[in-house]
């Protein structure tokens, strides 16, 4: 069993939905890209409860709930979360999706649970039910074309690497630089 882990995750920019309804041949689906900046970090431990240290309490909330849905899902006795690195919740950079497969992947290492998959931990978490941009920047990054579900077998996921000289600005509402990198 690790003593401790570290998980860094990207944030994701989710460019369109291809299709939000279920009528026809596919549902969900879209366009996005990860990008370097901004980036969530979490240090992990085993721990005999889920705890999050983090001064921001909206990302503590959402954190501790994907962590105890993962621990009562799994049977764990619970994790120590040290949240060094994050992003605003709710700005449109994917921080649910993203802690919530960082969270599952440290308890999988953890506690040697390395059959769960990042499908189950989604699946555990309530995350990529619409589309799956988040969950497959988590997995590899790049600039994604993800089709949707269920219906059509001659449709699927498509990640592309990017030749690292495209970049991205994003901004708040009241114009304030949240990140300007280039694309993961």
């Amino acid at each position: 069993m690790s003593d401790k882990v570290i998980v860094r995750s990207s944030a994701r920019i989710h460019c369109n939905s291809l299709k939000m309804n279920t009528k026809g041949r596919r549902g969900g689906g879209g366009l996005g890209f990860s990008t370097k900046q901004p980036q969530l970090e979490f240090v992990c431990s085993t721990f005999n409860q889920c705890r999050i240290i983090t001064a921001d309490k909206i990302l503590e909330n959402v954190v501790s709930g994907y962590a105890n849905k993962m621990c009562d899902e799994y049977h764990l006795p619970g994790i120590l979360v040290e949240i060094k690195n994050s992003y605003p919740v709710h700005f449109g950079l994917g921080s649910e999706t993203q802690s919530a497969l960082a969270v599952g992947n440290a308890l999988k290492e953890l506690y040697q649970k390395r059959n769960i998959s990042n499908e189950e931990i989604a699946k555990s978490t309530g995350v990529a039910g619409v589309s799956g941009i988040g969950y497959y920047s988590f997995a590899k990054g790049g600039f994604i074309i993800e089709a949707g579900y269920p219906m059509a077998p001659d449709l699927e996921k498509k990640n592309f690497e990017l030749r690292g000289s495209e970049r991205v600005q994003v901004t708040s509402d009241n114009s304030k630089t949240i990140s300007h990198n280039k694309f993961h």
